[in-house]
């Protein structure tokens, strides 16, 4: 009887135990996250600069570079065809290879495509103001949160690469003070923005280069040797071709109208 009784008592201890040490554990978890709140502020009221921004910028960005990518990478052109795709509203595609004779083979209106595609893209930035107009919400957007900022930058540059087109803001100076707290931002990540225009230029400007060479452009080749590309075309007015380059991964297309090396009765599929 006395053995089960020191039993029964140390079972008892060892629980006690147990509890005491769990209650120490949740009271350091319970006093951590109460310090996330000591200055009177969560941290998802905090603002990332480089994400607010990126949010801001990224619809109507991708919404230009969409615009750009189905009409032959001018948002306008005078050089370019009416031509309606099924199931797609009309679209006024550019030529980037042209000539307005028969027997004769085109021009290349765009050597130098994606620096092109870059400058259409900044100046429909600059012409929303869009830079501006995100920098302003962003300090408004501090400001509704109760901090006192100060901020302000020189200029913005850009940049497209494979997969990407990038904003860049130079002499950023951004001080941001809440209570006790005081932020000083001197440089703010680039804005990235995924697209693939870059990719899918580089395949143009492949079929433009040997159009004007050869009067020619052997896709069904470059698709085996390319598996991640699909190529099509399509008859428009004028003897002109609409050619479809699109990322099968993606889904994503761009397309551009050539004329080049025609007669009045060319049937090249």
């Amino acid at each position: 009887m006395l053995n089960k009784r020191k039993r029964g008592q140390t079972t008892v201890f060892i629980i006690i135990g147990v509890v005491i040490v769990v209650g120490i554990v949740l009271f350091f978890i319970l006093k951590g996250d109460a310090s996330e709140h000591d200055e009177g502020y969560s941290q998802s009221s905090k603002i990332n600069p480089n994400s607010y921004l990126k949010t801001c910028l990224n619809d109507k960005i991708r919404g230009d570079i969409r615009e750009l990518r189905l009409k032959g990478g001018y948002f306008s052109s005078p050089l370019s065809v009416d031509f309606k795709f099924e199931g797609e509203e009309p679209n006024n595609i550019a030529y980037l290879c042209y000539t307005n004779e028969y027997i004769k083979k085109c021009t290349n209106q765009e050597p130098l495509l994606i620096s092109h595609l870059e400058e259409e893209i900044k100046d429909k930035i600059d012409e929303g103001s869009l830079v501006e107009k995100c920098w302003d919400s962003l300090i408004l957007d501090y400001k509704a949160k109760n901090y006192k900022v100060n901020g302000s930058y020189d200029n913005w540059t850009t940049y497209l690469k494979r997969n990407k087109f990038g904003v860049k803001l130079r002499g950023v100076d951004l001080t941001i003070k809440k209570e006790n707290e005081t932020n000083k931002i001197d440089k703010i990540e680039a804005i990235e923005i995924p697209t693939k225009i870059y990719n899918l230029a580089e395949v143009a400007q492949e079929i433009i280069n040997k159009e004007a060479e050869y009067c020619d452009f052997e896709y069904s080749g470059y698709m085996l040797r390319n598996p991640e590309y699909e190529i099509s075309t399509e008859k428009a007015p004028d003897e002109s071709l609409i050619y479809t380059v699109t990322e099968m991964e993606t889904n994503k297309k761009f397309r551009f109208a050539i004329r080049n090396c025609v007669t009045p009765s060319s049937k090249k599929e």
